[in-house]
């Protein structure tokens, strides 16, 4: 068993902490996880494995050098050899300890494309110097960090990993079925995810209201934090559709679980490296209508296992829509449905997430 010290700025619901989080929590025995939080968060909770260990050591001010000497004594004690870090903050912390303990392997995974030449990004190329390996969450992302001047012989891409979901809450369900007054005629959109611009979820209300009043059994609901892009999208919501058939339910844990209401799952994002939502749907049997980024193209196998839209459009992304309200159109679906979830179990488990790990940890 290989022991690694997992270091993390912050552990409320997000990408990145759903992975480490269910990655900490499944049973396996090749790698003994060390997860230190420098920063709490709402998932703290929900740790729960006891042949793993979880550190809170949360730091006054961005740079705290009592953090490092806390990190040196649990590498000491529990005599790690391996840092992984997902974050600047955390690999300015891990390369900190390598000057410390030379003997460590640094390795930092990139989740999200940062287009700007900035200060973090050039901390990151400074500090990824003194990293034995730098992994990306797609192919995708790898080319866009090679764009950037990244080092070829250090970057690879691990997918992340995606836990085939658990069994829903029942009485959570029918709740949220009351919310959204859900009959067995509704044909249910959903799109998972905090409301961003480059998530454009104003592009969804835009091609519902191309629908609205010739499919009257649509419902659009949106899971994710809301903020001022949620209040634009509002303002183009008609105020009679408000509550009624679009729904802004907020952030819910465990989001994955509505997903069993859903006709259809849309990601209108304008940028991606990688995301989990979509093949959780996958796993949930939900056919996944996404725009046509280059990490859209990558994860669905150019259009094999989920269907893509024009970006940004409106009326392309109505239009598919549509296509999925054609009963003609259904054995289709249901056939891309089962040959999507067997792709997802096969491309995206935690199995493989181990073995990947390992390779590049012994590597």
């Amino acid at each position: 068993m290989i022991k690694v010290l997992y270091l993390r700025s912050s552990f409320d619901s997000g990408g990145t902490e759903t992975l480490l989080l269910n990655f900490f929590n499944i049973k396996q025995e090749q790698i003994q996880i060390n997860l230190v939080l420098i920063k709490g968060g709402e998932l703290v909770a929900q740790l729960n494995n006891k042949y793993n260990n979880y550190y809170e050591i949360y730091r006054k001010r961005v740079v705290d050098m009592q953090i490092v000497f806390k990190l040196f004594k649990i590498i000491r004690g529990n005599k790690i050899k391996v840092v992984h870090t997902h974050q600047e903050i955390e690999l300015f912390y891990a390369v900190l300890l390598k000057i410390l303990l030379p003997s460590i392997k640094i390795f930092h995974t990139i989740h999200l494309m940062n287009p700007s030449f900035d200060m973090l990004h050039y901390l990151e190329r400074f500090l990824i110097i003194f990293a034995h390996k730098v992994i990306t969450v797609s192919n995708s992302l790898l080319n866009f960090q090679l764009s950037k001047g990244y080092p070829p012989r250090k970057l690879l891409t691990i997918y992340n990993a995606v836990s085939l979901p658990e069994s829903v809450n029942l009485f959570e369900i029918e709740k949220f079925k009351k919310r959204i007054n859900f009959t067995i005629e509704d044909f249910v959109i959903i799109m998972i995810g905090n409301f961003r611009s480059e998530k454009d979820q104003l592009t969804v209300i835009k091609a519902f209201n191309l629908l609205r009043l010739k499919h009257c059994h649509i419902k659009l609901i949106f899971l994710g934090k809301e903020n001022s892009e949620s209040l634009i999208c509002r303002e183009n919501t008609f105020k009679e559709d408000l509550d009624q058939r679009v729904f802004y339910v907020g952030s819910l844990p465990k989001a994955y679980m509505y997903l069993t209401l859903a006709s259809l799952f849309v990601l209108a994002s304008k940028s991606e490296t990688f995301c989990i939502a979509v093949i959780e749907s996958l796993l949930m049997k939900v056919p996944v209508l996404a725009s046509d980024i280059p990490v859209m193209h990558e994860l669905s196998k150019e259009g094999e296992y989920f269907e893509l839209f024009t970006e940004q459009n409106a009326f392309n992304l109505a239009e598919n829509v549509e296509r999925y309200l054609d009963v003609k159109y259904n054995l289709s679906i249901l056939t891309k449905v089962e040959d999507a979830y067997n792709y997802a179990i096969r491309s995206y488990s935690y199995d493989n997430f181990v073995i990947k790990l390992l390779e590049v940890y012994n590597g």
